[in-house]
């Protein structure tokens, strides 16, 4: 089912011959992110040099992840939207629309910063690790309120923010960044 071009499940096609067609082998935009220079019609998320796996990994499960989130938030709205009535907010400071704006705001910045992160950008690295940083200490912060207001769904967004997180670490072992400092050197403009 894969293109002999994506690097994730075919290492060796590195420098082999790729149709500009290659995209529409693959159905899931996740897997756009495995095209390596050698493929003209994904160039834009190439980076001068290929990707290790550990990083290809973390951007998949990071996506899928951010995904996984915005869908069971759709579901955990209603019983949250309750449990805040039931605390006595009033009507006009919840708003539905505002919450699945965020959400999908969230997804569109998950994807920004990954699609950064795909071209070696260090700094948004950086700045994806602050994120992450932030987003398990809320999580963690709000555990007993997600725990009370859905004990299924509550539980599966904190389980969703640790493996991002998870995703983020995976980012800064020896061999991803290496791969980072490899990027930088090779960018770095020569006097």
């Amino acid at each position: 089912p894969f293109s002999t071009c994506c690097y994730f499940c075919h290492p060796q096609a590195i420098g082999t011959a790729c149709a500009s067609n290659c995209a529409r082998n693959l159905p899931d935009f996740f897997f756009l992110i495995l095209f390596q220079t050698h493929c003209t019609a994904m160039s834009f998320l190439s980076a001068p040099i290929p990707r290790p796996r550990i990083v290809n990994l973390s951007l998949i499960v990071t996506l899928s992840a951010s995904l996984l989130g915005l869908v069971n938030f759709f579901f955990y709205l209603p019983a949250l939207m309750a449990h805040l009535k039931a605390q006595g907010l009033p009507a006009e400071a919840l708003s539905s629309g505002m919450m699945i704006g965020g959400g999908i705001f969230g997804v569109a910045l998950t994807g920004v910063a990954c699609f950064f992160i795909a071209r070696g950008s260090n700094t948004a690295r950086w700045i994806w690790a602050c994120f992450s940083i932030y987003g398990v200490l809320s999580a963690l912060s709000n555990i007993r309120m997600a725990i009370s207001v859905s004990p299924v769904l509550g539980p599966l967004g904190i389980t969703i923010t640790l493996v991002s997180t998870a995703c983020v670490v995976m980012l800064f072992l020896p061999e991803a960044s290496a791969w980072f400092r490899a990027i930088k050197q090779t960018t770095k403009p020569t006097t």
